[in-house]
Formats: C-alpha cells, structure tokens, sequence
C-alpha cells in the first residue's frame, strides 16, 4: 500500500491488488486524480452556485440553448465517468482481475442523450432564463421535460424541438425555430454525447467507433457554427460538456477519449477567432445514473456528485467573474469562489488548456 495513491490507480488502471485496493477504500477514487491544488472540491449544489442565493447568476432576458435535453440524470446508457465504473467494477468486483474478454453486456451500451442536461435545464430555469430551447433526438422525451420545466417555472418559456446534432439541416433549422421565437440565442451549450466504447479497438466496430466523432465533434461544430452566426458582434457563452476522458488516457476509450478531447481543442480555437463569444469546456462531474446504481457505486462509499451541480456551474461561467477561464477546461467540482483567487496563477501558468507534457520551445 506504501506510495499506492489514486492517481497512479488512473494512470496504471489498477494492475496491482494494492492500487485496487487503495482505490475502493478512498471514498474520493473518482474525483482526486482532478483535484485542483488550492481549490476545494464540492459534490452538492453550493451558494455561489445557487441561482436562488446568488443574485449574479441570473440570467434575466437571456435565451439558452440546449442538446442532449432527453431525460435526467437517470439515463439507459453510460455517464460521462462509466470508465471507471465499467472497467473497475464490472471487470474486477468478482476478483476476475486481468480477464481482458470481460466487457459490459451491450444494453448498457447504449445512446447516451444526456446524462445531466435536466439539472442544467432547472438551474437556466431557476435563474429566471427567458426562454429555454431543448433539442434532442426523442420529442416525446424532450416535452416531458418541457412541461416538467413549464410547470415549475412558468416565468421560462421551453420550447422542445426535434434535433439530431449530427444533421446540418437539423441544427440549422433549430437555431432558426430559435430566433423566430425569441429573437436571439444568448447561450449555447452541447450536452449530446454516447459512449460505445467497451472493448479494445480490436473488439469494436467502425461505425460505432466514428459515432463518437459525429456526436461530439461534428455535433460541437454545427451548434458552435449556428450559434455564432446567430450571435454575429454581440456577447454570447458557449459551453462544451466535456469530460475527464477527454484528459485522461483511459483503457478502452479510443472513441470516446479522442473525440472529447478534440471537442476541447475545437472550443480552444474558437476563443481565439470569436473574442466576443464566452466559450469553456466544463466537465460536470460524477452523477448517480442507471449505470452507477447497477454497480452500487453510491453505496460503496464513493462520493457523487448532484445533477444540478453542473448547472450551477454553468451559469456560473456565463458571469463576468468567469473571464479567465474562456477556453479553459473547467471541473464543476471546483469551488467558484476559491477558483476566482486561484486566478493570476491559472492565466500565468496556462493552466487547463490541451498541450504536452514537457518543455519545449528555443532556449
């Protein structure tokens, strides 16, 4: 157990019985190896956050919208930390520690629409948003939300539509549905997702393997692209739902890790070319989801995260005390306020953006 820490349980996925067996007994495993120096981590929806306690998250006048707005946090598909969950607890809690055949049954493999989009809905919504545009693939799940919204907050107008990310004309003619209602789009955010990926590249399919690049990265480019023509010179946010994945080299991930990650640099770019555009890559932490329950991960004593923490952190970058952060990878688990003083060393020290490891550049 000697040196053993949870960050060598990622980068060595668990090989030893000593690193399996530090990682279940720290109740942190799947938020430390994230842990921001200085920075206390936060797994519940706080005052800074809250949009009933903190009057500078309101978002009065403003119009949000967003993908992958199917369901709950409770999805038939994975959440955005299944790595883990899958690798740690499917293939080692039966002591069957090195069987590389042992993957998830497929049902579990499935289209993931959102696994936290509902809590970022109803904090847009607690925040007094004016309008609220929900785009997915399933309209009978999307009104289901609408009128859970509309009946909880009547004073934010939700308007669901039909939308799969991966079609032009799709996301086109949201955007436009968009406008015609409310005359602008404020905020964007692309929540849509999946992951297929449960098995060596060897044991996958193509299809199912460019599915994650359509989604995450085509899907990214059409809803940025509509989003900043409909913005032109004005101010706007946009927020990429990413993930640990997409920094993290994790065993099995060779769809889903690369195409998160692209979906960070692509945001990183267009901070440069849209200086007028408020754009982040914000990681929403680990929500309890069929997945998690199907594993008893919450009773195991691992630390989850609340589904509306991610919206808090949400609105949270759409204010001004958010501006060092443009173009940054940002954890919903970061306490905002300790964040904020951490400032001057996160815009020195390039802190959060893709890169390599090691020092480059002439002397």
């Amino acid at each position: 157990m000697a040196g053993v820490t949870t960050y060598d349980c990622v980068l060595r996925q668990l090989i030893t019985p000593e690193q399996q067996q530090a990682f279940f007994a720290n109740k942190n495993s799947l938020h430390d190896p994230y842990h921001f120096s200085g920075v206390a981590d936060v797994h519940e929806v706080y005052d800074a956050v809250d949009p009933l306690k903190n009057p500078k998250l309101s978002q009065e006048g403003k119009v949000v919208f967003l993908t992958g707005a199917n369901r709950g946090s409770r999805v038939k598909g994975q959440d955005q930390e299944s790595l883990f969950l899958r690798i740690f607890f499917w293939r080692w809690s039966s002591q069957f520690l090195t069987n590389e055949n042992t993957v998830l049954p497929h049902k579990y493999i499935a289209d993931l629409q959102s696994f936290d989009a509902k809590g970022i809905a109803i904090a847009f919504a607690k925040a007094k948003a004016k309008g609220l545009i929900l785009a997915a693939r399933d309209l009978s799940k999307l009104e289901q939300v609408e009128k859970e919204i509309n009946d909880a907050y009547p004073d934010t107008k939700v308007l669901a539509i039909k939308t799969d990310v991966t079609s032009e004309s799709d996301v086109k003619a949201a955007f436009a549905k968009a406008i015609e209602t409310f005359g602008a789009v404020d905020v964007a955010i692309h929540n849509a997702g999946i992951n297929h990926d449960h098995a060596p590249i060897t044991k996958t399919e193509l299809s199912g393997w460019w599915e994650h690049y359509e989604i995450h990265v085509k899907g990214l480019w059409l809803v940025a692209r509509e989003f900043l023509l409909a913005l032109g010179d004005k101010v706007g946010t946009l927020i990429n739902i990413s993930s640990t994945a997409a920094i993290s080299a994790f065993p099995t991930q060779v769809g889903y890790s690369p195409s998160k990650l692209a979906g960070n640099r692509m945001i990183e770019i267009l901070q440069v070319d849209y200086p007028n555009a408020r754009v982040f890559n914000l990681h929403p932490g680990v929500v309890d989801t069929e997945l998690t329950t199907l594993h008893h991960v919450a009773q195991m004593g691992f630390n989850m995260d609340s589904p509306e923490l991610s919206g808090g952190a949400a609105l949270f970058l759409t204010t001004p005390d958010a501006e060092f952060l443009r173009g940054r990878w940002v954890s919903a688990n970061w306490q905002v306020d300790d964040l904020v003083k951490q400032r001057e060393v996160v815009v020195k020290e390039h802190l959060f953006v893709t890169g390599l490891s090691g020092k480059l550049g002439a002397e």
